[in-house]
C-alpha cells in the first residue's frame, strides 16, 4: 500500500488519524507506484519504509507527476453531461465534468479524483511549508 498524506501517520491508531479531520492522505495500491518519483524510491533506498517526509523539489515532482498522469487520463475519456455522482473538478484552468464511482460512465474517473485529491494534498503542504509524508508498507497498521 501506498500512503500518501500531509502528517506523520505511523505514530497514532489508524482510527485517531482518520477521525482527526486535519489529516488529509490518500491511499493507492503499488500498481500505482508510478506517481512516486524515482528518485524518492532511490533516495529511501528500500522498499518498504513508513513517513518519509519529502523535500520541496520532491513534492513538486510528484505533482508534477501527478498532473502528468491526469492530463494523460483526460486525452482517453469521454465528455458527458453532469448527471448524478457528476464533479466538477478545476483542472489547470479547466472545469472539467468527472463521475468519482468506480462504476461511473468513464473507467479512468475515479483514479483522476483520487489523483486530483492527491495534488490538493500536496498544494496545501507545499502553501503551509510542510513536507509530504510517504510511506509504502503492506498494511495500514
Amino acid at each position: 500500500m501506498i500512503l500518501i498524506s500531509n502528517t506523520i501517520r505511523f505514530n497514532q491508531s489508524f482510527e485517531d488519524f482518520t477521525q482527526n479531520f486535519k489529516n488529509k492522505y490518500s491511499a493507492f495500491g503499488m500498481e500505482d507506484a508510478f506517481i512516486i518519483p524515482k528518485d524518492v524510491l532511490s533516495r529511501i533506498g528500500k522498499g518498504k519504509f513508513k513517513d518519509e517526509a519529502l523535500s520541496k523539489y520532491e513534492s513538486e515532482e510528484m505533482k508534477s507527476i501527478l498532473e502528468a498522469k491526469i492530463s494523460e487520463l483526460l486525452i482517453q475519456r469521454e465528455t458527458y453531461k453532469k448527471g448524478e455522482g457528476v464533479y466538477s473538478i478545476n483542472f489547470l484552468g479547466e472545469e472539467i465534468e468527472i463521475d468519482p464511482r468506480p462504476t461511473g460512465h468513464n473507467d479512468n474517473d475515479h483514479l483522476i479524483w483520487k489523483l486530483y485529491k492527491l495534488i490538493g494534498i500536496i498544494d496545501s503542504c507545499l502553501q503551509e511549508n510542510r513536507p509530504v509524508h510517504l510511506s509504502i508498507t503492506d498494511d495500514n497498521n
